[in-house]
């Protein structure tokens, strides 16, 4: 299938602000940080085909062991690109729709961001019973890290410096920080006709 003139100007803008809102968020990271997102499947029906079908590195914060049907509404981690057409359409398509949180990490392996975020995937209430936290809605991240005490900052954040959550009401970015400490930041104007 090829794309017409105004296709190919539309994807380029859409690149082009995702782009924009990477580098801003790097201009808030040291040196050397990536960034990474977890994209919660329940929250469109495209994301898990979409995820699936690229040849991005994702993966399900779910263990291998779940159904299907609760893999693909579960959360997805990737790695954030500049140019990338992946990282393009999560943002794109997810910002207005409480699909994502964003987070930086520096020098740790996707393995190893697996294993820290699937440890609070599913937690136990008073009673013990087993419970999925939905901690990749930005909805609930944001609710509940202004809750934490230390040492639950601490094992949510591990080495992780920053979170980012697009507020549901405005156009900014909420950034917590591991130290309890949060900051701002404005989101670019998306253009009405690329929210579907």
């Amino acid at each position: 299938m090829t794309l017409s003139e105004s296709e190919k100007f539309e994807q380029g803008h859409r690149q082009n602000y995702a782009d924009q809102l990477l580098d801003t968020l790097w201009s808030q990271c040291p040196a050397d940080y990536r960034l990474y997102i977890i994209v919660d499947g329940a929250q469109d029906e495209r994301i898990y085909p979409t995820l699936a079908a690229s040849e991005n590195l994702t993966r399900s914060l779910y263990r291998m062991n779940v159904d299907e049907a609760l893999k693909a509404a579960g959360p997805w981690l990737l790695q954030l690109h500049k140019g990338d057409w992946l990282s393009s359409w999560c943002i794109n398509e997810g910002l207005e729709k409480n699909w994502f949180v964003i987070f930086a990490s520096k020098g740790k392996t996707f393995p190893h961001l697996l294993h820290h975020f699937r440890r609070f995937a599913i937690v136990q209430d008073e009673q013990g019973k087993h419970l999925y936290f939905r901690y990749y809605d930005p909805r609930v991240l944001a609710a509940y890290l202004p809750t934490c005490n230390d040492s639950e900052r601490l094992f949510v954040f591990g080495h992780i410096p920053c979170f980012w959550v697009k507020d549901a009401e405005s156009a900014q970015f909420t950034q917590f920080n591991s130290d309890g400490t949060e900051g701002s930041l404005e989101a670019f104007d998306i253009p009405i006709e690329w929210q579907l």
